[in-house]
């Protein structure tokens, strides 16, 4: 017998159901669906008590399936579950591939293969096999989308039915053996079942509950709906009624009486429940509605900017909830249909207001560390080992390697793009090779740590050929050499020490359900050979599948859900958020392979449902709406968003009108920052922290409330003032360096302190950023990259071997015949080749060799140096050079050509360094050195900026090169810029070398002293505009340009000046100084390409942020 009652939602449901049940004696079985067997537990217990429960089972249908196999005798055939079955499909579509032609390039994207899964899933539910499948395209136009996709779908579903028939059941397909079962047994016929929160079933869910009905002491259905068909929201209901109509046809077929029933409200109405909220469930869904007569003080209408300014003004309503009354937190709703997007904001949210919740929502397991561990493994069994494989087997968590050691090991596979098999042997690259030996050590010791048990794998999985071989050899390896299931267990309890429950939990789980997935793979694959990848590939579209539902770790959280997942029942207080047009409902999306446009097509053709169409569904979640919309007792929140965060406009759902237009006395709020209610912001010491903070960061007034709340906050969450206040006075600065810590950073067990030209450069553009890269040596972790800097050093290598070989007649380089004025175009492209070859090979231990496009980069080496070097030779030959001197070192060794540039600043500093070039000149009365320096950025001499202590080098060179006991006078610095001018070489020519296109393009650059001998030593033969440097000749003679020409009293005073801006600069460096003080000057600034930014956080926006223009002035940070 079965018996319906229909009951609307101002009825105690459960009252009526568990009054029935109490009332009834035998065996007495309660079906809900999965996700409401908790709340239907809680309720049991509290309508019947403790005692009363223990007669009572409360299952879902496949519980109940499982338990009537457990009576009857398991199936023969094997269980194939949801993953499974996703797997199978997924191996059947690879193998098939080829036969489709509408879904090809969806094939093998896990995403397909779940809407193949549930369409396939269909069909088994409304009796449609393959064969019927088969009959039904031949009613559809051959020429059509819709004939392409079935075809494709019967070429897919017929294979799936071979390659499960007599060996598998599929659970989505069982439901047939509960049916076929139902008929044996024998407790069945001694049950009373009572259904409840149900709208609608599927064909073959039906026909198990039919089963029930046929066998069963009797069956009572609880459906949400009203026999009086004068009522004003009659047509909500229609979808009961069909499914009232469809139980009656299938009662009379088996020959049992059908009776209706309608719950009166005047017995079991909901009593306790307010005045207003009793009226949304008349009101909602009628036509027409009847306003409420005066404002409702239990429900809040609220709209917001965004979803952030929502989920925030919803938690400060809860706050002042549970702050003004003796609400519990389990007392409390929050209901979103935008679950995925918003889920996670509000429950942010929520958190940072002190309020515990629990998101309501399936998680996938994909980022899961023990799922990539296995995505990982199975990467690395691939022939090419990758880096990103053996880095994700490292961050697991499941190695031998700690955080620290990962991290070293990480950096510098990064830098020196370590790829595929150059894991498999020893790492050679280093920046500074020799140097570097005990460091590059350390780094081969942790490769191998690494490295080794993945080696093991590979050896041990490509050992195998078959699926079940390989899954065996993955669960030994995870289980016995990485020792995971304890690994686990000591994470786990880590989590619950930190108070990570769901974390815990998922990690809890996550270890059985991978077992579960190989013992489905290894069924389904079997002895089959099968290659690493395809093993990879399937186990990702299994993992891809799983869904993980959560139970909450506490019983006093709010819960936050959507309509159809989370069941709340009857509830205090109910906050419904996003209530926008195509969310609440939720517009009806194309995530099917069928449209439901065709399974309409296809009914009104051949008469047969091919699925639940989409007015269905919209009917369903009506019903979802209107029991939600029902549920609250005391309070109700509403609330919409006027914009997405892209700024584009949203609408409020036609249910939020609605309730509008019931109340329309109630005023539609703003959010708690449009309100002007600012005391909502002052409900907790963090919130209201950020909220004053705020207001003085833009120099606005603080309200009366405000600085109560400060003063308040100041007394009593000191922790919470002294953050703010800390904050507010932010200020980018670093502390000075008392001398001892500089001389120990700096100096180590050392004397002397040695620095470079550069180095010295890079203080002045920066104190901080020297500091971080030469006194606590921060790690640049940036791919080591060929720039700018290392082609820079192959062509200053080269330059230097060919002015060696130039140099080797010993003769003066201006003499007729020294090999400088003889040398051939052939000749030099000869040198330059062999020069080449040997540098790049050995450049780095041969990092252009590793890079792809190596060969590109080594030609367009060769062809900026045949430029560059025939442009030097075209200068030379210009001029008048007595002697050269190339990569010339001065310092206090032995070898050093000049002498270092001695500096006492508190403790003895020497420069020292190398200078690429240093041209000694012949004058009348003394002896001249003109400095070269070869450059391959863009940097430009700036006289101005030698003087304000950002463009040293130059002139540190000069000065090195001029002291001594063989001292020279000053003659000129340049810049000399290497760089691809792409200028047309003819080969050849004897000596036709200094083309004049060729002199022009490569112009010196720099300063040099107003002196006839010097000019013509830098150009002796031209008539008006010098190509070798920027020198012009008038009639009168030289035309003194003051940019570039200086007399020698101004060249004492410009070095002198020089001088001064150096002693400074170490002055300043002994003495600790390390502020965050950048230089600027119209190269650029030292912020530039700086990768220090995150760590000084230097902002112009900031207070004290500025540049500094100079050194050599008394300029202070402002």
């Amino acid at each position: 017998m079965l018996n319906i009652y229909l009951v609307r939602e101002n009825i105690d449901k459960n009252k009526v159901i568990f009054e029935q049940i109490k009332e009834t004696s035998g065996n007495k079985v309660l079906i809900v669906p999965d996700q409401y067997t908790l709340e239907s537990e809680k309720n049991a217990f509290k309508y019947l008590g403790k005692s009363a429960v223990i007669d009572l089972e409360i299952l879902s249908p496949t519980r109940l399936g499982y338990k009537i196999l457990k009576e009857t005798g398991k199936p023969k055939e094997i269980l194939l579950d949801k993953y499974g079955r996703q797997m199978l499909i997924y191996n059947i579509i690879k193998q098939n591939v080829d036969k489709l032609t509408h879904f090809t390039k969806l094939a093998g994207k896990s995403g397909f293969i779940e809407l193949v899964d549930e369409q396939i899933g269909e069909f088994q539910q409304y009796y449609i096999d393959s064969a019927k499948l088969a009959e039904l395209i031949k009613t559809v136009d051959d020429k059509s989308v819709l004939y392409q996709k079935l075809t494709d779908l019967l070429t897919i579903y017929s294979e799936y039915e071979s390659q499960i028939a007599k060996k598998y059941i599929d659970t989505k397909d069982i439901n047939e053996i509960f049916i076929e079962r139902a008929e044996q047994s024998t407790s069945i016929a001694g049950t009373d079942f009572w259904i409840s929160e149900y709208d609608y079933m599927a064909p073959k869910n039906l026909e198990f509950i039919v089963r029930l009905i046929a066998r069963g002491k009797s069956v009572n259905l609880f459906l949400t709906g009203d026999i009086d068909s004068t009522a004003r929201d009659y047509e909500l209901f229609d979808i009961t009624r069909k499914f009232i109509y469809k139980l009656q046809k299938s009662c009379d077929t088996i020959d049992q009486k059908c009776v209706i029933s309608q719950i009166s409200d005047s017995i079991y109405a909901v009593t306790d429940k307010s005045h207003a909220l009793s009226i949304i469930e008349k009101e909602i869904f009628s036509y027409p509605p009847i306003s409420y007569s005066s404002s409702a003080n239990d429900i809040f209408l609220h709209r917001a900017k965004n979803i952030y300014t929502e989920a925030e003004t919803a938690a400060v309503f809860v706050r002042n909830l549970l702050s003004e009354s003796n609400y519990k937190l389990s007392d409390i709703a929050v209901i979103c249909n935008d679950i995925d997007n918003m889920g996670p904001v509000i429950k942010r949210t929520f958190e940072e207001y002190g309020i515990k919740c629990f998101l309501d929502k399936n998680r996938d397991v994909l980022h899961n560390s023990l799922i990539s561990l296995n995505l990982t493994l199975m990467q690395a069994a691939q022939p090419k080992l990758t880096t990103s494989a053996v880095i994700s087997f490292l961050k697991s968590g499941f190695s031998a390697l700690n955080r620290t050691d990962i991290e070293k090991l990480e950096n510098y596979v990064r830098k020196y793009k370590i790829k595929g098999n150059m894991w498999l042997k020893e790492f050679y690259k280093t920046d500074l090779n020799a140097k570097l030996e005990p460091e590059i050590a350390e780094i081969n010791a942790l490769r191998d740590m690494a490295i080794s048990p993945l080696i093991k794998f590979r050896a041990a999985i490509n050992s195998v050929k078959s699926a079940r071989e390989k899954i065996e050899i993955l669960y030994n390896f995870l289980k016995l050499d990485l020792g995971v299931p304890d690994k686990l267990k000591a994470n786990i309890r880590e989590y619950e020490n930190m108070g990570l429950t769901e974390i815990a939990l998922e990690n809890s789980q996550i270890w059985n359900i991978i077992i579960n997935l190989y013992e489905q793979l290894a069924l389904i694959l079997k002895d089959e050979e099968v290659e690493n990848e395809v093993i990879e590939e399937i186990l990702k579209s299994g993992f891809a599948s799983i869904k993980m539902g959560m139970i909450p770790s506490t019983s006093d959280q709010v819960l936050i859900g959507n309509i159809q997942r989370s069941r709340i029942g009857q509830i205090p207080v109910l906050l419904i958020l996003a209530a926008n047009d195509g969310i609440l409902p939720l517009s009806a999306t194309n995530e099917t392979l069928i449209s439901n446009d065709e399974k309409t097509q296809i009914l009104n053709v051949t008469n047969i449902e091919f699925g639940e169409l989409a007015q269905a569904k919209i009917a369903e979640e009506n019903l979802a709406i209107y029991r939600m919309l029902s549920a609250p007792l005391h309070k109700l929140f509403v609330s919409y968003e006027e914009s997405t965060l892209a700024g584009d406009s949203m609408k409020p759902a036609q249910i939020f009108l609605r309730l509008a237009e019931i109340f329309a006395k109630n005023r539609i709020k703003g959010d708690i920052y449009s309100s002007g209610e600012n005391l909502n912001l002052l409900s907790i010491p963090t919130k209201t922290m950020l909220h004053i903070a705020s207001k003085l960061r833009n120099d606005d007034t603080l309200t009366d409330a405000e600085t109560a709340a400060l003063f308040w906050c100041i007394k009593h969450e000191k922790d919470v003032y002294e953050k703010l206040a800390s904050a507010l006075k932010f200020e980018v600065k670093a502390a000075k360096l008392s001398k001892d810590d500089a001389h120990k950073l700096y100096l180590g067990d050392k004397i002397n302190m040695r620095l470079s030209p550069s180095r010295l450069e890079k203080y002045a553009a920066c104190p901080f950023a020297y500091f971080l890269t030469y006194g606590i040596k921060v790690a640049d972790i940036s791919p080591f990259e060929l720039s700018g800097r290392h082609f820079g050093d192959i062509y200053h290598s080269v330059a230097q071997k060919i002015s060696e070989n130039l140099n080797s007649d010993n003769l003066p380089v201006s003499s007729p015949d020294s090999r400088w004025m003889n040398i051939t175009s052939d000749e030099l492209s000869a040198i330059i080749d062999e020069t080449i070859e040997f540098e790049t090979k050995n450049y780095q231990n041969g990092f252009l060799f590793d890079e792809a496009d190596g060969p590109y980069k080594i030609e367009r080496i060769r062809n900026v140096c045949l430029q560059v070097i025939c442009a030097v030779i075209a200068q030379i030959r210009s001029g008048q050079i007595e002697k050269m001197l190339c990569e010339t070192p001065f310092g206090n060794s032995i070898a050093a050509t000049f002498p270092a540039i001695k500096i006492d600043a508190n403790i003895p500093i020497s420069i020292e360094g190398k200078i690429d070039r240093v041209d000694i000149i012949n004058g009348a009365c003394a002896k001249y050195c003109k400095i070269v320096d070869y450059k391959s950025g863009f940097t430009k001499f700036d006289k101005d900026s030698v003087l304000a202590g950002f463009q040293l080098q130059l002139a540190i060179y000069l000065k090195a090169a001029t002291s001594g006991s063989k001292a020279t006078k000053p003659a000129g610095m340049f810049y000399f810029h290497f760089s691809d001018k792409s200028i047309s070489l003819q080969s050849g020519a004897t000596n036709e070398l200094s083309d004049d296109d060729m002199l022009k393009e490569y112009k010196l650059d720099g300063i040099f002293l107003n002196s006839e001998e010097i000019v013509n030593s830098l150009d002796s033969d031209f008539s008006r505009f010098s190509k070798v440097a920027s020198i012009q000749k008038t009639k009168d003679g030289i035309k003194k340009n003051d940019k570039y020409m200086l007399d020698e009293i101004e060249f004492d005073d410009f070095l002198s000046s020089v001088n001064a801006v150096i002693s400074k600069l170490c002055e300043r460096l002994s003495d600790g100084n390390i502020e965050i003080y950048p230089g600027k000057t119209g190269n650029g600034d030292a912020c530039e390409f700086c990768h220090f930014n995150s760590i000084c956080k230097f902002d112009k926006g900031l207070p004290n942020c500025t540049y500094r223009k100079s050194w050599s002035s008394n300029q202070t940070k402002k």
